[in-house]
């Protein structure tokens, strides 16, 4: 997704970054409705607005993800 920046993960989670033009509450809204959370990381020194990361799961787990993040961006 080109709305989407991703680190390359060397721990169990992925930093991405949110492309400016949407609003990470928004997408954090729209997968808690789905049940799957993610962590807000805009907070964290040497990141800023829109930063946030997402754990490795299982591969159903981040399929139902990848899903998500589809819709969202399809709304």
């Amino acid at each position: 997704m080109d709305v989407l920046q991703c680190i390359e993960p060397s721990v169990n989670y992925i930093l991405c970054h949110l492309d400016d033009q949407y609003s990470l509450e928004d997408m954090i809204q729209h997968l808690y409705h789905q049940s799957i959370l993610i962590r807000d990381c805009s907070h964290y020194t040497g990141l800023g607005p829109n930063w946030f990361r997402i754990a490795v799961k299982t591969r159903e787990q981040n399929e139902q993800l990848l899903q998500a993040l589809r819709a969202y961006f399809t709304l």
